[in-house]
């Protein structure tokens, strides 16, 4: 889902920028663009949050291969 979210902040953004190159004057499709660029990076922040609570709550077994996959798993998430 992050993912996902990220592709869609960078088309976003490009969209962004050709509007900013090209001189285009159309402020309220620029306003709208930037409204959803919010939304999206709103929503990525709060499920990294999300992420770090579950990581926190989450207590492998002692020994398991899950203790040493699982903080690299949410590494990754977090770097996205």
């Amino acid at each position: 889902m992050a993912s996902r979210q990220l592709d869609e902040i960078s088309k976003l953004e490009a969209e962004l920028e050709k509007l900013f190159s090209t001189g285009n004057e159309s402020k309220p499709e620029i306003e709208e663009l930037k409204n959803e660029n919010s939304k999206l990076i709103y929503q990525i922040n709060t499920l990294k949050k999300s992420i770090q609570k579950e990581k926190a709550d989450i207590v492998p077994p002692k020994g398991s291969f899950f203790i040493t996959i699982l903080p690299l798993f949410f590494d990754t998430i977090l770097q996205l």
